[in-house]
């Protein structure tokens, strides 16, 4: 399962670990869930078939969401997940190739990531990403 490959990439990583611990979900967190954490969906998949019929790489659009709670706060894990706006520190995630919980990465790449928002219900900040994943 993709998520379970994407959550491992994040844990492994001392950055995103010493900001967040264990606290990288997979579709709902838990009931009010400790901040900051990391929420993963997989949004979609695309299954390409070339023109002979032979069947091309899926394509999978993962939302990795940061929360926490304050601004710097949801910049810091952003960062440290998604990689600074220069791109000269890159997150776990942008550019990894490889194999993870057994789960082959052709391509992981930052598709976009999205600006800060204030969720009020939670009173929490968020920053989501979107991730392009090919298999």
């Amino acid at each position: 399962m993709i998520e379970t490959a994407i959550r491992t990439l994040l844990l492994a990583d001392v950055a995103v670990a010493a900001l967040v611990g264990e606290r990288v979900y997979s579709g709902l967190p838990p009931q009010r869930p400790t901040a900051p954490y990391v929420q993963l969906w997989k949004v979609d998949k695309i299954s390409g078939l070339t023109l002979d019929g032979t069947r091309g790489p899926n394509v999978v659009r993962v939302q990795v969401d940061c929360y926490a709670g304050d601004h710097d706060a949801v910049r810091a894990l952003a960062s440290a997940v998604n990689g600074n706006d220069s791109q000269s520190t890159r997150g776990p995630l942008h550019g990894y190739v490889g194999t993870v919980a057994g789960v082959r990465i052709n391509r992981l790449e930052l598709s976009l990531e999205r600006g800060t928002q204030f969720e009020e219900d939670a009173k929490l900040y968020r920053v989501g990403a979107d991730y392009l994943v090919r298999l």
